[in-house]
């Protein structure tokens, strides 16, 4: 008996193949798949709320980048960057959002835990108190002219 389970031959097969102690590659791509599929939509979806949001008239640069940030964060910060407030403003804006991430990460984050007793509302609070500590942080620099 060399080889031993979960490696044994198995004699019920046709081609008596080994049988080894992971899933078949097939299962495992289909899995992987799945979830980048996953990911890959929620960054789509509020990748095209954001842009409808830029693309609204009415609403001015500034305000289209807050709202396209809390949504998606890579819009959002590339709305922050072309509205015309200071470079302070922005910063302080930009470390905000890139802190929160944005809905499309948490969608993403509670697609990936839900199966898990991970918490998605403690999850999003500890976002927002990042995302207002990173803030604050980055106001104070500029306040105290520490930059």
């Amino acid at each position: 008996p060399i080889l031993q389970e979960p490696f044994a031959v198995k004699k019920s097969h046709p081609l008596h193949t080994c049988s080894l102690p992971f899933p078949p590659f097939e299962k495992l791509m289909a899995e992987v798949f799945s979830v980048l599929l996953n990911l890959s939509g929620y960054t789509l979806l509020f990748s095209v709320l954001s842009a409808f949001i830029k693309a609204l008239p009415f609403l001015p640069t500034f305000f289209a980048g807050i709202l396209a940030g809390f949504l998606e964060m890579t819009t959002g910060v590339e709305n922050i960057a072309a509205s015309p407030v200071s470079l302070q403003t922005k910063v302080i804006l930009i470390t905000g959002i890139i802190s929160f991430g944005g809905l499309s990460v948490i969608g993403q984050t509670q697609n990936m835990i839900q199966n898990t007793p991970l918490s998605i509302k403690k999850y999003m609070a500890d976002k927002i108190a990042a995302s207002a500590v990173s803030m604050t942080a980055m106001y104070c620099l500029f306040l105290f002219n520490l930059h």
